[in-house]
């Protein structure tokens, strides 16, 4: 919610083309922290018992995490520098003072804590960095170091908890290249999946400044990060059941649709809301502006609220049961349907840019519907 009070302030004093600009690059650089970051975020919930139970393999993997995201991070700068030092490179400023950014990521405790069920920390790192972060957005003055100002916050935020949350994360220890390689091979597929659905969703910002120039960006950005809010409580719910439910504590159908009918009903709910307060939402992130584009692409993006819920279950299951390759079909398959309607919807703008999103996410739910309805027999409607 932090990122909805900044926009007007970032509005109000570098105007929507430059604000364009910031959120670019930082969709950019959390292209490359999604990339280095590799398996993790899939594999860490798979085995979130042993995480739990064994001191010495939580240090083991905390540093084989460390090792992978900062040979990939380093690696992925370098690279996409050069590009933007040849191509790009009146944005060479802003693009180096942003991969700080990267930093904090590399660190980043996370998907141990989930794995641990000490999710406050998690709460108490995101809320304490953006407070910090807002407070020095009010204070500077320079567009360019927007970005950097939000890394520093970051990473004094997760400095400042790492010990509180495992005494052990700050016991480095040198990861063999044999052990690495191992690793990439055994989760390569694992890599297909993160890649793949963290692509639509980080990727999409560039690409309208691409297609549509930076201001059309920034307002898409706006109507985003008001959905990425809702969207964020369903990630919550998932970090925080699925390591419990792969440790054998729930049984399946504690995570069925069944049971997910009140946030059913909640996210119908709200997406009436967003319909309805859409205009005046953006009146205010707009830095008190009307923009219809704005409010129709907000409107459009809150139909996709239900699926972030309704997707659980059917998500978690399918993860359980280590159908990785399941997974990556269904990415590709959602990824195909949004570059094909894109295709047809890009005159539109960035509403056709949201109709294209929504389409997608309700063909993924639509596969995954079918897939463990099939193996099931429907017994997650029950």
């Amino acid at each position: 919610m932090f990122a909805l009070i900044t926009f007007p302030i970032l509005i109000s004093k570098y105007g929507l083309k430059e604000v364009g600009v910031i959120f670019t690059v930082q969709a950019i650089v959390m292209i490359l922290a999604s990339i280095s970051n590799y398996s993790f975020v899939y594999y860490i919930p798979t085995v979130s018992k042993r995480v739990s139970e064994d001191k010495i393999y939580i240090i083991k993997l905390w540093n084989l995490a460390l090792h992978i995201r900062t040979y990939f991070s380093v690696f992925l700068s370098l690279l996409i520098s050069l590009f933007v030092y040849f191509f790009y490179k009146e944005y060479l400023l802003i693009w180096l003072l942003s991969l700080p950014l990267l930093i904090p990521k590399i660190i980043n405790p996370t998907l141990f804590c989930n794995a641990l069920e000490v999710n406050k920390f998690v709460f108490k790192i995101g809320f304490y960095s953006k407070l910090l972060f807002l407070l020095l957005v009010y204070v500077s003055n320079n567009s360019n170091l927007v970005n950097l100002l939000l890394a520093s916050s970051e990473l004094i935020a997760i400095l400042f908890y790492l010990k509180r949350i495992h005494h052990g994360f700050y016991n480095f220890q040198v990861v063999s290249f044999f052990e690495i390689k191992r690793f990439l091979s055994k989760t390569f597929n694992l890599f297909l999946v993160n890649f793949l659905l963290l692509l639509k969703p980080n990727a999409i910002l560039p690409a309208v400044s691409y297609l549509l120039g930076f201001e059309f960006a920034a307002l898409f950005s706006i109507a985003q990060k008001v959905i990425n809010a809702i969207k964020s409580t369903s990630g919550i719910v998932f970090v925080s059941f699925f390591p419990i439910y792969t440790k054998e504590k729930l049984s399946y159908n504690f995570l069925s649709v069944k049971r997910l009918n009140l946030a059913l009903l909640f996210s119908i709910i709200t997406v009436i809301g967003f319909w309805l307060l859409s205009p005046y939402l953006i009146y205010v992130l707009n830095n008190f502006k009307i923009n219809i584009p704005a409010v129709r692409t907000l409107q459009i993006l809150s139909l996709s609220i239900p699926i972030f819920f309704m997707i659980i279950p059917l998500f978690s299951y399918i993860l359980n049961q280590k159908k990785w390759n399941i997974i990556l079909c269904f990415a590709i398959i959602q990824l195909l349907i949004l570059i094909i309607v894109l295709n047809f919807l890009i005159h539109q703008n960035i509403i056709g840019v949201a109709k294209s999103l929504v389409v997608s996410e309700y063909v993924l739910f639509l596969c995954y519907v079918i897939f463990v309805s099939k193996r099931r027999g429907f017994v997650f409607l029950r």
